[in-house]
Order: structure tokens, then sequence, then C-alpha cells
């Protein structure tokens, strides 16, 4: 109380530049609304983050967790999807557009998607669920995206 200190909650990280894209959260959800659209999906919640490669001549990429409100979608929707919300973040950022230009730094985003429930599970796991407390949407930390991605079964899948 003396000095007041003020203390910050919620979603605090708004921008995803693990490899110079500097995509913004307006982007991003942008993104993800559009590729919902495209599959006439519903996203109830997601999380990006960055998976650095860990061979030499491998790009990095960003992996977007996903939940829709329905069944997961096809293979086929998933992918449709994937492509959408590619296409949204280049025609919306140069920066992401000239990295996802020729294989220059950046793969194609890898969608995993999960359940219908699996953010509320994952956020009540870590004594995060309630009003208070919110599914990161951008996870810039190393260790949190690394427990999303032990939890949902993302961490079979890229780098």
């Amino acid at each position: 109380r003396d000095p007041f200190r003020l203390l910050v909650t919620g979603r605090t990280s708004y921008a995803l530049s693990a490899f110079g894209e500097h995509l913004i959260d307006a982007e991003i959800e942008a993104a993800v609304t559009e590729g919902a659209t495209a599959i006439d999906g519903d996203v109830v919640d997601y999380s990006v983050g960055p998976l650095h490669s860990r061979d030499t001549g491998e790009l990095g990429r960003h992996l977007f967790i996903v939940e829709f409100a329905e069944a997961v979608p096809s293979e086929v929707d998933i992918a449709r999807f994937a492509d959408c919300l590619d296409r949204s973040l280049r025609d919306a950022n140069e920066d992401y557009a000239a990295h996802r230009a020729g294989g220059f730094g950046l793969d194609a985003p890898l969608i995993h998607v999960v359940p219908p429930g699996t953010f509320a599970d994952w956020m009540k796991a870590r004594g995060k669920l309630g009003g208070q407390h919110k599914v990161p949407r951008i996870i810039n930390d190393a260790d949190l995206l690394a427990d999303l991605r032990r939890f949902t079964g993302a961490d079979q899948q890229g780098p």
C-alpha cells in the first residue's frame, strides 16, 4: 500500500514475435475468426505459441491449439482452417508474409484441435479456473506452452 502497487492480471501478452514476424493480438484474433468462418465453425478458445526448430535447416512455426464448440472438425476442415488463418496473417502483416515467403524463416502454422472442454480442464488443472483467470491467447513462455502441449497431446506434433 505504501507505495501503491498496481497488479495487472488477465491477458497481458499481446504480441508474438519469436521469429521477427511481429504479430499482434488483433491480427491473430481476426485470422482465427476468418479460419473458423471458412469452415463454418465456432472457436471457443485457442492459444498460440512458437515452435522453435530442433534441427539445423528446419524452420520454426506457430502452434495453434484450438477448441471448437462442436465436435472436432474433419482433417479437410482443419487444413482449410489452417490455410485461411495463414493467408489472413500474411495479408494483415508484412513481416509475417516476408517470413512465410519462399521458406525464408517460418513454416506454415501447425493446428492442433482439442475436444470441447479441454481448455477449461487445463485451467482447472493449473488452479486458474474462474472469472479472474483467462486462457492465455498468445504464449511466449516456453514452460507454459510446454505444459499446454503436454496436457493436450500437442507435444506429439512438431518440434
